[in-house]
C-alpha cells in the first residue's frame, strides 16, 4: 500500500470529512482484526447515520472524493460507536457490532421471505437477508417509493414513507406488515 492510499495515514482526514456531512451523526476509524485475510487487521471507518437519513457506502465515497479525501478501507454503518475512556473508538466493540450487523441471516418462510424477494426486485440485489439494511444495500428515496408501490400492489399493504423509514430491515418491515395485515402471510398473498 502506498502512502497516498494508506487509510491509516488518512484516517483523521476521513473521519473529519465524514463528521462534516449533514447526515452523519458520528464517525470513527478502527483497525478490526481480520484473520481470514491474513493481514492481521482491516482498516474500517465506522459511520453512524443521522436519524431518518439515507446514506450508503458509495454515496459517502463520492462525498469524500468531492472533498479530496482518499476513500480507502471499508465503510461500515453501525448504530453507535463504542469508545474507551480516552474517547477512542473501541476496536473490539466495533468488530462485534460489524459482525452482528453484517452477518447474513436468511429470511424466515412467509412474510420475511416475501419481503426479501420484493427488496431483491427493487434493489436489483440478492440474496437479501432478514437483518440486511435497506439503505446499506443501496436503497434511496426512489427505491423507497418503488418499495411502497410494490407493497401496495403485491400485498395490498399501504405504508407511509415514515413507517418505511422506521423499518430498515426485512425483519422490522415484516413485523410492521404483519401488524397491518393482522397475520403472518404464509404464501405472501394471504392477508
Amino acid at each position: 500500500m502506498t502512502p497516498a492510499t494508506d487509510p491509516i495515514l488518512h484516517h483523521d482526514q476521513i473521519v473529519d470529512a465524514l463528521l462534516a456531512h449533514p447526515d452523519v451523526a458520528d464517525a470513527a476509524f478502527v483497525l478490526v482484526p481480520d484473520p481470514e485475510a491474513g493481514t492481521g487487521a482491516e482498516p474500517v471507518t465506522l459511520v453512524v447515520a443521522a436519524p431518518a437519513s439515507f446514506l450508503s457506502g458509495p454515496e459517502l465515497r463520492l462525498y469524500l472524493a468531492e472533498h479530496n479525501v482518499p476513500a480507502t478501507g471499508t465503510i461500515a454503518f453501525v448504530d453507535a460507536v463504542a469508545r474507551d475512556s480516552e474517547g477512542r473508538a473501541d476496536a473490539r466493540a466495533a468488530e462485534v457490532a460489524i459482525r452482528q450487523r453484517y452477518r447474513f441471516q436468511p429470511p424466515t418462510p412467509g412474510t420475511e421471505e416475501t419481503l426479501a424477494a420484493i427488496w431483491a426486485e427493487v434493489l436489483g440485489a440478492g440474496p437479501i437477508g432478514a437483518t440486511d439494511d435497506f439503505v446499506d444495500l443501496g436503497g434511496d428515496s426512489l427505491a423507497l417509493i418503488d418499495l411502497a408501490t410494490r407493497l401496495s400492489a403485491q400485498l395490498d399493504v399501504t405504508l407511509t414513507m415514515q413507517e418505511l423509514l422506521g423499518a430498515s430491515t426485512v425483519r422490522e418491515l415484516a413485523t410492521m406488515v404483519e401488524g397491518h395485515c393482522g397475520a403472518v402471510m404464509a404464501d405472501g398473498m394471504d392477508r
